[in-house]
């Protein structure tokens, strides 16, 4: 079998420096790779804690519902002129004169965290998506088209 033949001058030096490029990029590739697959799965896994702790922003459904229920009652009741005893008429202030919600501080922070640990993560895959994206068009300098002289100047 006859050996590859060695090319000179500037074939050469192109032929050198793509196969270095190919080598070192394929090697940048396969590390970004890995980035991307943790980015994934470290993503999926805190999206299942934002699903599970996001409802303790906000205000129960129920508690409103039951507001609106009290005011309704106790007016219906004051219409009517009925003496309303005074366990009924101090359940139904403190449903009517509920203090707005507000999330506690703990939740608060907790989704805080979640929620730019959820961003950071996603940030870091989008980096790698466009590093893989310019390592692929890098590659591309070696035109078939072009001298070997004027891509290996590129």
């Amino acid at each position: 079998m006859k050996p590859p033949e060695k090319l000179s001058g500037w074939a050469g030096i192109e032929d050198h420096l793509f196969k270095h490029d190919t080598g070192e990029m394929k090697y940048h590739a396969e590390d970004i790779d890995t980035l991307l697959v943790f980015a994934g799965l470290f993503s999926a896994f805190l999206t299942a804690f934002v699903v599970q702790t996001y409802p303790m922003l906000t205000d129960d459904d129920f508690s409103a519902t039951n507001q609106l229920l009290a005011l309704g009652i106790s007016m219906q009741l004051q219409l009517a002129g009925t003496i309303i005893p005074a366990a009924v008429n101090y359940t139904l202030t403190s449903l009517i004169d509920a203090q707005p919600f507000s999330a506690p501080t703990s939740a608060r922070v907790i989704n805080i965290l979640f929620f730019l640990s959820l961003v950071l993560s996603l940030s870091a895959a989008l980096f790698g998506i466009l590093a893989k994206q310019w390592l692929r068009e890098y590659l591309r300098w070696n035109s078939p088209l072009a001298l070997p002289r004027e891509n290996v100047l590129v």
